[in-house]
């Protein structure tokens, strides 16, 4: 049976440090997972809003090189477009680049938009006038080279993209305007961006904001057909709102995608690259999977460890309880335990035999017992209040200082427990470890809070002493308390003076620098920023100069007042001297600019309540009372830090620099710090 229980308790507590392992591990992984799986979408994010960039900036470079090529060669059609139209199809065929850089071929039009002639031929010019009327219709009527936004053939539903540059006479009168085409569904320029897609779900399409259609995209099937967008997609529409960048939306497949999204500056249009999460997080995945693994591995390795190093550990002390169960059977005193090795098992033993030791010494215990009973028979009659209760905690007799410190007399104390007196400041906790003290080495004594008959809550000094016989079984309780209130007093004025602005009762600068490393530290672990504001009054000397420090003293206090109101507990307020003050505001937000924006509503809001008319009572002896009104601002410099490297006087000093720029700005005005400058 024995052998069953020793492995048994090793089982338990290798089963119980696996346990523990593990759900420290699932825990991780839990609070892991989303943190890494944001920085991994985040970093993907970025490398493809740079992607996006460069096919922006590679399709905005195509586009110049054709409006370059399309501007060039209208100045040479002067002439022509002037003489008649075989004339201008004549020199319009002559130029064999407008075929190369426009797919869908070029037209001429005069000034009222009607088309003179197309290269090549086959150009059906009524379908192409009507189709790039707003191209055209722009060209004439700024009078300069525009990009249409994409547009669709009324016959075909072809989508195209319209290029038209104006044509002058020698005088620099228009004259024309020269039509370019492009045809998506053709070999174009657009074709080496849009097959550029990457990984198994990734894919390109470019948009016209003006449609809100998607008219040419990159997957494994080339360029696709143009697609409306009517319905609302808040990523998309946020991308046609003119928003770059990247994030993470549900497609209308319903897949989870990566998408990134950057605007081609002279049309109008924009290009999304998009990337299933899925695909993004495959590395992340495959990784957990791995460490799964591992810690699987270790934590079996880990129990065969842990269950060995128990056999081993745990040996002496099995051997001792053996020992002690022969023992226990026998008639003889039971012998001191052979002590195998020194170590915590071995102080274990050696405590064991002390204990035996102890044992013998029965008589003179009771003989100590008793003496020490005497002696609380005699301290009974002494100032301090005394209790003595049973074993069990129930009062037997208490003695006139007591009756004075509580309230209570003998004969309503007598047969409670000092439950009685419990004033509900200390929790289970703390009695509990007051009583292991007691029980452990047989006294206890502390400060603790308690409550008279009267209800009032009071402080004392309470020493408690066991009483054992020679058995070392508790037969009594004897309990002395001392009343602290004056002390406590005491200790809290010297603290209030040490601590506090007299006048009123804000922090005063020694405090400040507490509260001031307390908000730093909070700063680093939080990662959220904080703000310092240094506060001045500016029109505060002529009302001491006119009416004496006492009504500048009431200026103070009411100012004081005003500024707590405007701030959340968790903040701090100082006077820092004079009628300079300082507001702390803790864990505002993690990003800065709004953080900043935090910091100065809260400073405006101050300014503002600072900036109220003060109607203070001035009270003279042997006068009647009289109220003077006051007008006084306030000049507010802030600085913001977070876990920040500098000391308390670097942010007291910029706080202070960034006050001394709001007064001279004018006064009455808020101004912020910048660290970086």
């Amino acid at each position: 049976m024995s052998t069953v229980k020793r492995r048994s308790l090793k089982t338990r507590v290798t089963l119980f440090t696996l346990v523990i392992f593990l759900i420290g591990v699932l825990v991780l992984a839990l609070y892991g997972k989303g943190i890494v799986r944001e920085s991994v979408l985040g970093l993907m994010g970025e490398q493809q809003f740079f992607s996006a960039s460069v096919i922006a900036s590679g399709i905005d470079q195509e586009l110049d090189d054709r409006l370059r090529a399309i501007e060039s060669i209208s100045k040479t059609l002067s002439p022509a477009v002037a003489g008649n139209t075989k004339e201008l199809q004549a020199v319009l065929e002559q130029r064999p680049i407008l075929k190369e850089i426009f797919n869908a071929g070029s037209f001429v039009t005069d000034i009222d938009g009607v088309a003179m002639a197309s290269f090549p031929r086959s150009t059906e010019q009524n379908d192409v006038s009507l189709l790039n009327m707003s191209v055209i219709a722009s060209a004439i009527r700024n009078g300069k080279t525009s990009v249409g936004q994409f547009i669709q053939s009324k016959n075909t539903r072809v989508p195209m993209i319209g290029m038209a540059t104006p044509i002058r006479d020698s005088q620099g009168k228009l004259i024309g305007v020269l039509v370019g085409l492009t045809d998506l569904n053709k070999a174009n320029f657009l074709e080496k961006f849009a097959s550029n897609y990457y990984g198994k779900s990734g894919g390109y399409l470019f948009f016209s904001t003006q449609h809100r259609l998607a008219v040419a995209g990159g997957d494994k099937g080339g360029i696709t057909e143009n697609h409306s967008f009517d319905e609302p997609n808040p990523l998309i529409d946020s991308f046609f709102q003119g928003k770059e960048g990247y994030g993470v939306a549900t497609n209308s497949s319903g897949v989870e995608v990566l998408a990134s999204a950057k605007s081609i500056s002279p049309t109008g249009w924009f290009v999304v690259l998009t990337l299933s999460t899925d695909e993004a997080l495959a590395p992340f995945h495959a990784a957990r999977k791995q460490m799964l693994l591992v810690t699987i591995i270790l934590a079996a390795l880990g129990g065969g460890l842990i269950w060995l190093m128990l056999r081993h550990e745990l040996a002496p002390t099995l051997a001792a309880v053996q020992t002690l169960a022969t023992q226990s059977k026998s008639d003889l005193p039971p012998q001191p335990l052979a002590i195998v090795q020194q170590d915590e098992i071995g102080d274990l033993i050696a405590g064991f035999n002390r204990l035996l030791t102890t044992l013998n010494q029965r008589e003179e215990s009771l003989r100590a017992a008793e003496a020490e009973l005497r002696i609380a028979a005699v301290a009974f009659e002494s100032q301090d209040g005394m209790v003595i209760t049973d074993s069990s905690g129930k009062i037997l007799r208490v003695n006139k200082s007591f009756t004075e410190i509580t309230g209570y007399s003998a004969e309503e104390a007598i047969g409670q427990t000092p439950a009685l007196l419990k004033s509900g400041r200390h929790d289970a906790q703390f009695y509990a470890e007051m009583w292991e003290r007691i029980h452990r080495t047989g006294s206890w004594q502390g400060e603790i809070w308690d409550k008279r008959k009267n209800g009032e809550i009071y402080p004392k000094w309470l020493s408690i002493t066991a009483v054992k016989p020679d058995d070392g079984a508790v037969t009594h309780y004897v309990g002395s308390q001392i009343d602290i209130t004056e002390r406590k007093a005491t200790e809290d004025a010297i603290r209030e003076l040490a601590f506090f602005d007299a006048l009123t009762k804000l922090p005063n600068r020694r405090l400040l620098n507490d509260r001031l490393s307390q908000s730093m530290a909070a700063s680093k672990r939080s990662g959220h920023y904080c703000a310092l504001m240094f506060l001045d009054l500016d029109n505060f000397k002529p009302l001491n100069d006119e009416h004496g420090h006492a009504v500048g003293d009431l200026l103070l206090i009411e100012a004081a007042n005003r500024i707590k109101s405007c701030v959340r507990e968790m903040d701090t307020v100082a006077r820092f001297g004079g009628d300079e003050f300082v507001v702390i505001l803790n864990e505002l937000n993690s990003d800065k600019p709004e953080s900043t924006s935090q910091a100065g509503i809260v400073a405006d809001k101050i300014r503002s309540a600072l900036s109220t008319p003060y109607r203070l009572a001035i009270r003279s002896d042997g006068k009647s009372d009289s109220t003077v009104e006051h007008h006084c601002t306030a000049s507010i410099g802030v600085v913001m830090f977070i876990n920040h490297d500098a000391s308390h006087d670097d942010i007291l000093r910029w706080a202070d620099a960034a006050m001394y720029h709001a007064k001279d700005a004018g006064r009455n005005s808020i101004r912020f710090f910048d660290t970086k400058a």
